[in-house]
């Protein structure tokens, strides 16, 4: 089983991540993705609000497109959108805004 790991800082293009973590030729098998959206704690809260934020107690309100995710590893890391079986997403606090991706080919 084959596994990549690839962040997405704001800003800048997911292709380039791709490219950067991922150099063989697409997969043609299923895929499970996990996604992780993570969001900077607002400047504006409490000490006690953004330790509460990074003890997962607060949950961010931002928007997450998972399809979107999904549609620009197309061609990239799988060779069709229909390959991705299974999908873990979750939205967390974290120092600073990024997509952490993972994916996973699931035969062996």
């Amino acid at each position: 089983m084959s596994c990549f790991d690839f962040t997405i800082v704001e800003g800048e293009a997911v292709e380039d991540c791709i490219k950067r973590a991922y150099l063989e030729k697409p997969i043609e098998r299923p895929v499970k993705l996990t996604i992780r959206a993570v969001s900077a704690i607002p400047r504006s809260y409490t000490d006690n609000h953004a330790d509460a934020c990074l003890a997962g107690l607060e949950w961010p309100s931002k928007r997450l497109d998972v399809s979107q995710v999904c549609k620009s590893l197309e061609g990239l890391a799988y060779d069709d959108i229909k390959r991705v079986a299974m999908v873990d997403a979750a939205k967390v606090y974290g120092s600073e805004n990024k997509i952490d991706v993972r994916v996973e080919d699931l035969c062996y």
